[in-house]
């Protein structure tokens, strides 16, 4: 029963990836496919239906739902691309998830001999065939999560330093973009990656205000927020030099806030071990005249 059970997982696995090959509304077409109808001078070759790319193509919407439904039944409610695009990645989001299907795919063999080979009850059986790869997919996902996470930290962490510079060269007769450009050449930290790829989106043609939104909608933290309303008023003649330095100073101030309050938590953790180091012996002594008295009373 366990092997069949086994068999009919991994056969069903690939008849389904076949069936779901061949139905047009499953699939999505390449850039290139929907390019070849105006295009003449592209080729009319057709990929081959049992080809590696034929099968990516049928698994990517599979995978982009499947993996988002497991992602948001575990609380991780933030965009994918929106993850990705923070952490300057190049994987698409279909590349991420058709890799944590093949993560769970190999999970899910791993899972089958191993119910194979122990010859452990149905039930359990079918209980680890469905939880291992479910438990892959959502270890990437974490992973990828934290990663999210520490580059908000490190970009917290790093901005008053990238503040300072930038007001000094504003205060000295620097423009937006040349100071930012030179702050871009002079790191290579969260920072000045994310101030780099806002000078890219000012080159592709957009405004200086379109490409500091867009920093902030991908960043999602208050001191970048904060800096990024401050930037989009160098058209209006502001004083940006003092404004950023203000900044600069709040942004060291929250840091130093948050300093204090993580050494005061690991204050307070480091008297759990000794109450407990404490506690345990006196109920043991306590222990000992309570069952005295016990025997003495049932006596």
């Amino acid at each position: 029963m366990i092997r069949l059970l086994a068999l009919a997982a991994l056969f069903g696995t690939a008849g389904l990836s076949l069936l779901l090959s061949r139905a047009p509304w499953f699939r999505q077409p390449t850039l290139t496919a929907r390019l070849r109808a105006h295009t003449p001078g592209l080729s009319e070759r057709r990929p081959r239906v049992l080809g590696a790319r034929s099968f990516r193509d049928a698994l990517s919407p599979a995978a982009e739902q499947i993996g988002g439904a497991l992602a948001r039944a575990v609380g991780v409610n933030e965009d994918l691309a929106l993850r990705l695009q923070r952490l300057h990645s190049e994987q698409t989001p279909a590349n991420f998830r058709l890799e944590q299907a093949r993560h769970a795919l190999l999970a899910l063999l791993a899972a089958s001999v191993a119910v194979t080979i122990a010859g452990i009850p149905a039930f359990v059986a079918a209980l680890a065939l469905f939880c291992l790869p479910a438990l892959t997919v959502l270890v990437d996902e974490q992973r990828l999560s934290g990663r999210s996470a520490r580059w908000k930290r490190d970009l917290a962490m790093e901005l008053p330093l990238v503040e300072e510079q930038l007001a000094m060269l504003l205060d000295a007769g620097w423009s937006l973009g040349g100071a930012l450009q030179h702050v871009c050449h002079r790191s290579d930290g969260p920072a000045a990656r994310d101030l780099a790829r806002v000078l890219i989106d000012v080159r592709r043609g957009n405004s200086y205000q379109d490409a500091l939104r867009q920093w902030e909608s991908i960043a999602r933290i208050p001191c970048v927020s904060r800096l990024s309303a401050i930037l989009q008023l160098a058209d209006q003649g502001a004083d940006l030099g003092r404004l950023v330095t203000d900044e600069a100073q709040l942004g060291r101030d929250e840091r130093h806030r948050e300093l204090l309050a993580a050494v005061e938590r690991k204050g307070q953790q480091v008297w759990i071990p000794v109450t407990v180091a404490a506690l345990v012996p006196g109920c043991m002594l306590l222990a000992v005249p309570f069952v005295r008295a016990l025997s003495f009373f049932s006596s």
